[in-house]
């Protein structure tokens, strides 16, 4: 098992091979039952909690309403649990993910491993209270769905996270506010999301002219998948390490002392060389079990250029994002350096297309009456 203990349980040995009830963390658990289902919003429960000094599920003292709603919707407290939830795969940008697996394909735990904290019915009340929420919460998800660079074409330069689009007034910006740790500096990044989106609109409108380049490219990147190595080796394998996985798990069931331990530490082996596996098919396919998908929107994009009727101008938001995506474009904003008697602080944008086949990056410099390529980025106020 892991080495850090769920909310609401505690090891009952040095081996972490199963849980025990936290009676404290427990009565936490059920205040925010009771609350929830008491007509109380998860930031409003979070506030309580803090007000009162319960440490987070991390130790520290202030909830977010992530966490509220991470525990209401925790199946481990009704004896739901299971090990083996998630496979960690590679990006295209060599980033490691973790993808959650189905329901079918993770392992149950026996419920004498994890204790049962809540009821199913109290869950399922949880979860009935949950979808009523959502359904009359009043959020900016209807205003956003026409934002060209939402989920993370656009990016700060200094953590590296998505931007956030803030509604103000009636001028959005894409933001980026961080409070800093160990790691990152404290920093807030904004810039106007109608120019920035019209700098990319434009960037596109020069990049597609070149359209014998870009379709060759978009050609080249699916032949390059296309020629490397079959997934196949890499899929047998990882069927055997889950099938010995499911046959260990049951014989878990029936063992103590020391081959109960030693079974474990087989599985904890497994779970090392699987995640191997797994990383090495994800590198051959890019973006996993994503391919295909990637790769018809490629080839709708060749095909449109091969016929000429490309119009980035003219295109619907679902065709500017396929482009977008195809292309790997990313917008990526930091902070010019400025003298302290500067009055006010300016940003910097960069366009990146990031397809490997066609991997450039193009930095702009606003003014009032064009774009021109020039060094770093593209000046706007903060």
């Amino acid at each position: 098992m892991s080495s850090y203990t769920k909310y609401g349980y505690s090891y009952t040995d040095d081996k972490h091979t199963r849980y025990k009830v936290n009676e404290e963390e427990v009565a936490v658990i059920k205040r925010i039952d009771l609350l929830y289902l008491a007509g109380y919003g998860q930031q409003t429960i979070a506030d309580m909690l803090t007000d009162s000094g319960v440490p987070t599920p991390m130790g520290k003292g202030v909830w977010s309403r992530q966490t509220v709603g991470y525990i209401i919707d925790c199946t481990d407290y009704h004896s739901e649990s299971y090990a083996f939830k998630g496979d960690t795969v590679i990006s295209e940008e060599g980033k490691k993910r973790t993808r959650l697996k189905p329901i079918a394909e993770r392992i149950k735990l026996p419920s004498e491993v994890c204790p049962q904290i809540r009821t199913y019915e109290t869950y399922l009340a949880l979860q009935e209270r949950r979808k009523y929420a959502h359904s009359t919460a009043v959020t900016s998800k209807l205003r956003d769905k026409q934002v060209l660079l939402r989920g993370g074409y656009i990016r700060c330069s200094v953590c590296g996270n998505a931007m956030m689009l803030i509604h103000n007034s009636a001028s959005p910006v894409y933001a980026c506010i961080h409070n800093g740790n160990s790691i990152v500096q404290k920093h807030i990044l904004s810039i106007s999301a109608k120019r920035i989106e019209s700098a990319v609109i434009d960037f596109l409108r020069n990049l597609l002219k070149d359209m014998n380049t870009i379709e060759r490219a978009l050609t080249d990147y699916i032949e390059i998948h296309e020629a490397q190595n079959s997934i196949e080796m890499y899929d047998n394998a990882i069927s055997r390490i889950k099938e010995q996985q499911a046959e260990l798990t049951n014989d878990l069931k029936s063992v103590k002392g020391n081959a109960r331990q030693l079974i474990l530490g087989q599985l904890n082996a497994m779970e090392d060389e699987l995640e191997k596996m797994q990383t090495y098919r994800s590198k051959i396919i890019g973006d996993g079990s994503r391919w295909e998908l990637i790769r018809s929107d490629i080839e709708a994009v060749i095909s449109q250029l091969r016929t000429g009727s490309i119009d980035i101008d003219n295109a619907d938001f679902k065709e500017k994002r396929r482009i977008l995506k195809v292309l790997g474009i990313q917008v990526i904003i930091s902070r010019i350096e400025h003298n302290r008697y500067a009055r006010l602080n300016r940003n910097a944008y960069e366009i990146r297309v990031t397809l490997p086949t066609l991997q450039s990056v193009h930095t702009f410099a606003n003014t009032r009456s064009s774009l021109s390529p020039i060094y770093p980025g593209a000046v706007d106020r903060f």
